[in-house]
């Protein structure tokens, strides 16, 4: 009974994640990367963004932004010969990571110059310690992993499958059944000429009488 149970629960958590309209990449690693984006603004907002020259904060905010607008343009299914935006997903993701290192060099500039430099924070009435810089350290590194590891892994797929299926699946566009004369089409509607030529030429004998037949006599 139980192992039923964990096979029902293991192919309903399958089908779950096949139901995702984005690649599962883009779903586990952006949700890690919000995830660390918001601890990476909680931390900088101890020392106001000084350990990382004030560039975490605005990356944080610009990282959660990208990850939310993915989440939701994926979830919205798009018509046909309309843009799907992927590349435009995957080379964001590049720039994000590009920031996002750049505040990985900032913040181990910071930490290269030691306890001063944390004591000079803290004399201004903050309350930052070197533990959150170090953190902040951790998650910016982590960050530029996950960001860069989506665009990479986009790229990827890109490259040797063309546009993932699973992106922003397209509408199906529903056909309306033809028109059947004498049933939806009455003579003057609209559909009445279509539903006319569609139907097969009916045979036509034509009698002729015996008067007809003779031409007549004078």
């Amino acid at each position: 009974m139980i192992k039923r149970f964990s096979s029902l629960s293991t192919t309903s958590s399958a089908m779950q994640l096949e139901t995702i309209p984005m690649p599962k990449a883009f779903f586990f690693l952006g949700t890690a990367s919000m995830l660390g984006a918001f601890l990476v603004l909680i931390l900088s907002m101890l020392d106001l963004g000084v350990f990382s020259y004030w560039i975490s904060p605005p990356v944080a905010i610009i990282t959660l932004l990208y990850q939310g607008g993915v989440f939701v343009l994926a979830h919205r299914k798009r018509k046909k010969y309309l843009p799907s935006y992927y590349s435009t997903v995957v080379l964001t993701a590049y720039i994000i990571s590009a920031g996002w290192l750049t505040a990985f060099i900032a913040t181990s500039v910071m930490i290269a110059k030691g306890k001063p430099a944390v004591e000079a924070v803290r004399s201004q009435g903050l309350v930052a310690t070197v533990s959150s810089q170090w953190a902040q350290w951790f998650f910016a590194l982590c960050e530029f992993l996950m960001v860069g590891g989506m665009g990479v892994r986009g790229h990827l797929l890109a490259m040797r499958d063309g546009e993932p299926e699973s992106w922003r699946r397209q509408e199906v566009e529903e056909k309306s059944p033809e028109p059947v004369l004498g049933e939806t089409e009455w003579p003057g509607s609209p559909g009445f000429g279509q539903a006319m030529e569609s139907q097969p030429p009916l045979p036509i004998d034509i009698e002729l009488s015996n008067d007809s037949r003779h031409t007549p006599q004078y």
